[in-house]
């Protein structure tokens, strides 16, 4: 229920939300991201995410680019761009030099314009724990709790995404109904977000209502940013 409450909260506020205030609006001064680096990634899985902040507005959606790294230890799912910043943002912040960088501040401002999931889970996969993050601009939360287990229906179905073959399931998760579209091409049990548990990695999946809908658009070695990290801060 927690879980549950915090989660329809940040819904909720996520018109108000902002990248970590890591510097001033002018952009002149630069703070180095305080992480807590706990892994790193042997393989990116990439969805594009598709989500709306007001269910009522139907074809009103706001896009992301997420990232599942996996390591035999861990996963962290994260808006990728909020890697690409947190990496321009330690660069401009090494030297006075690196701030004049006018082509990093270009970079920089990008990335932040499209950092627009502010969610990061981190599961430790030895003890079944997971840890979520979440920000926005005057307070940040933090929680760790035992990683949930989905109650998966696999069902009658097929479908071709991003040229592999799958197959379909069902869950209820948070107060949702999802569709699930799984490979078993690739034998990993993991998907976006806190989506895990199926005979295979999980290529899509949507609620029924299509609120949030999560679409791979790549698998492979984490081109950079391997690192998985939390934030060192008070939540």
């Amino acid at each position: 229920m927690r879980f549950l409450v915090l989660f329809i909260t940040i819904l909720l506020c996520s018109t108000t939300i902002k990248a970590q205030r890591l510097y001033s609006e002018s952009g002149d001064f630069y703070e180095k991201s305080k992480r807590s680096v706990v892994d790193h990634a042997k393989l990116g899985v990439f969805y594009e995410l598709k989500f709306r902040k007001d269910s009522t507005k139907l074809n009103d959606y706001t896009e992301a680019q997420t990232v599942l790294m996996v390591s035999d230890k861990h996963l962290l799912f994260s808006d990728y761009n909020r890697l690409a910043l947190d990496s321009i943002n330690d660069y401009l912040a090494s030297s006075k030099q690196n701030k004049k960088d006018q082509k990093a501040r270009e970079e920089w401002m990008q990335a932040i314009k499209k950092w627009t999931f502010f969610f990061v889970t981190l599961t430790d996969l030895e003890e079944q724990k997971t840890t979520v993050q979440t920000y926005d601009e005057l307070r940040s939360y933090e929680y760790t709790y035992p990683t949930p287990q989905m109650d998966w229906q696999l069902v009658s179905g097929d479908s071709i995404i991003n040229q592999r073959a799958c197959k379909k399931a069902i869950c209820s998760f948070a107060g949702r109904n999802y569709i699930a579209w799984y490979t078993e091409t690739i034998a990993l049990p993991y998907g976006p977000y806190l989506f895990t548990g199926l005979p295979g990695l999980i290529m899509e999946i949507h609620d029924e209502g299509r609120n949030w809908i999560f679409t791979n658009n790549g698998v492979g070695k984490m081109p950079q940013y391997s690192d998985m990290y939390l934030y060192k801060k008070r939540h």
